[in-house]
C-alpha cells in the first residue's frame, strides 16, 4: 500500500513522482494501491479501511499533513500491525518503523550557503540547481520488535549502524555514493522480510 495526499492543484513534479510508484512496484513484484488523505480525519478512514484490507506494508509520501501527524500515524500503524516506511527520520524517532530519505540537516546546509551566496551580490538566477547527496535510513528497533520483525544483519551493516540510543531510533547517515547500493539493499530486504498478518 502507498498513501499520499490528494494531489488536486500540485505540480507536475508530484504527480511525475506518483506515476513512478506503479512501474516500479511492477519491476519489485509488488501490488501497490494508491490511497488518499486530506484530513487527519481520513487517515483515521483509511486506516479503518487496512483493518479490513490488511496490507503487507505501507510507504507513507512526504507530504507535510503526514509530517504534521507523524504520532497518529505511528499510532495507527501500530495498532494494525502494518510495517510502515516514511521519508523522514522524523517519523521512527516519533515511534514509526523506518525512513530512508534525503538528510535534512544538510539540505539546511545547503540553503544557508544559498543565501550567504545570494547575500555576497549572486543571483539567485546564476546558481547551480544542487540535488541532496547525503541520505539517512533510520530504524526504530522497538517498532520492529513491536511487529516482529527482525531488521537483517545486512542491511544494518549496509546502513552503517550504530549502536541504538535509548529511544530505539537507529539514525544513519549516507553520502551520495553509496545511495544507490543502500536502495538496493533496502529494496531486497523490504521484498524478503516476513511481515505478519
Amino acid at each position: 500500500m502507498c498513501a499520499g495526499t490528494e494531489y488536486r492543484g500540485c505540480g507536475r513534479a508530484r504527480q511525475s513522482n506518483l506515476s513512478e510508484l506503479q512501474p516500479a512496484a511492477r519491476t519489485m513484484g509488488v501490488q501497490l494501491e494508491i490511497v488518499h488523505a486530506s484530513t487527519s480525519r481520513e487517515i483515521d478512514d483509511v486506516f479503518a479501511k487496512f483493518s479490513i484490507q490488511r496490507p503487507d506494508a505501507l510507504f507513507v509520501s512526504g507530504e507535510s499533513l503526514f509530517n504534521s501527524r507523524r504520532l497518529q500515524l505511528a499510532l495507527l500503524t501500530a495498532r494494525h500491525a502494518i510495517p510502515a516506511t516514511y521519508t523522514s527520520r522524523d517519523y521512527p524517532i516519533s515511534g514509526g518503523l523506518m525512513s530512508y530519505g534525503a538528510d535534512v540537516t544538510d539540505a539546511f546546509r545547503q540553503v544557508g550557503r544559498y543565501v550567504g551566496r545570494i547575500l555576497k551580490g549572486a543571483r539567485p538566477a546564476d546558481l547551480p540547481v544542487v540535488q541532496s547527496a547525503k541520505f539517512e535510513l533510520v530504524i526504530n528497533h522497538q517498532a520492529a520488535r513491536t511487529l516482529g520483525l527482525t531488521v537483517p544483519p545486512k542491511l544494518l551493516a549496509t546502513a552503517d549502524a550504530a549502536p541504538p540510543p535509548a529511544s530505539g531510533a537507529i539514525p544513519t547517515g549516507t553520502d551520495g555514493k553509496r545511495h544507490a547500493d543502500r536502495l538496493s539493499v533496502l529494496e531486497d530486504h523490504l521484498i524478503a522480510m516476513n511481515f505478519p498478518r
